[in-house]
């Protein structure tokens, strides 16, 4: 839906629905593959098996979203937009407990674990659907043109998500920031120059579940580990485009300025480092 109340202001609003099968190697019956990650030690440590389970039930989704779109004046133009999504029967996998297990219900141990009846030497772990989940939030953006020569644009995004239901109740959605923001600055220096600027803010991630490797720091419930956490970082990028000629246009940028760097122990992925890039497009 579409309304606008003035020349000047546009709303929208919709609800959508999604929909996500299982793969296929989740629902095989009796289908097992190999998992385990960086971790994995064939014997008494953490190699396992999961088997496909033809019960899955597939994820569902539905989407909320409202947005206004505001153009006060010629040069400025400001846009804000609320969204909600609930999911259900999100798709998880998890470790067989076995007879042994402690009182509190969860396989801490290797030992608590069960084993795959055709090779022992493999823990056992299924898949199943988490209850709930829910993700919601706000954007923020605009774009000013300052000057005839300057243009700023603007951009912030907060996250709430939450695991509703299971072992992981109330922790984030995977690698999901709840801070989120950009900003880039154009400047046309003269009417072949042109110059640019751009900031970017990824808050911190928690990626909450079994099988989250062991980079970044743990996140505990009393003993037990049910996530790792991942810090925030900020980059910087220049640039400029310089039309040599009417048909020819010479482009050069400096990536990641401050040369951040974001390791695997860390982040959990490789950044690069700080790159140079040159480039030319002819018009013809």
């Amino acid at each position: 839906a579409v309304w606008t109340p003035s020349e000047t202001l546009t709303i929208k609003g919709g609800v959508s629905t999604g929909f996500r099968a299982p793969e296929i190697r989740a629902v095989a019956d009796g289908y097992a593959y190999e998992t385990g990650g960086a971790n994995c030690n064939y014997g008494a440590g953490l190699c396992g098996v999961i088997i496909g389970d033809p019960n899955l039930k597939p994820e569902s989704s539905v989407n909320y979203e409202v947005s206004a779109l505001w153009r006060p004046t010629p040069t400025l133009e400001l846009n804000a937009t609320v969204f909600r999504t609930d999911f259900k029967d999100k798709i998880a996998d998890d470790r067989v407990c076995g007879p042994d297990v402690n009182n509190n219900g969860v396989c801490d141990v290797p030992d608590e674990v069960m084993r795959w009846d055709q090779d022992p030497l493999y823990q056992l772990y299924y898949w199943y659907n988490i209850n709930d989940a829910r993700i919601q939030g706000v954007e923020l953006g605009g774009r000013w043109q300052a000057t005839d020569q300057l243009a700023l644009k603007a951009g912030y995004t907060y996250t709430d998500s939450a695991q509703k239901g299971g072992l992981y109740d109330g922790l984030p959605l995977s690698r999901t920031p709840e801070h989120m923001a950009n900003l880039r600055a154009d400047y046309a220096a003269t009417d072949r120059l042109n110059l640019w600027a751009a900031a970017s803010y990824h808050g911190e991630e928690i990626n909450a579940g079994l099988r989250v490797g062991i980079n970044g720091e743990p996140v505990l419930d009393g003993p037990r580990q049910v996530g790792r956490r991942y810090p925030d970082y900020a980059l910087a990028d220049i640039g400029a485009n310089w039309r040599v000629r009417d048909d020819v246009t010479l482009k050069f940028g400096v990536y990641n300025l401050t040369d951040k760097v974001l390791n695997v122990a860390d982040y959990d992925f490789q950044g690069d480092g700080r790159r140079y890039w040159m480039g030319v497009s002819w018009d013809f």
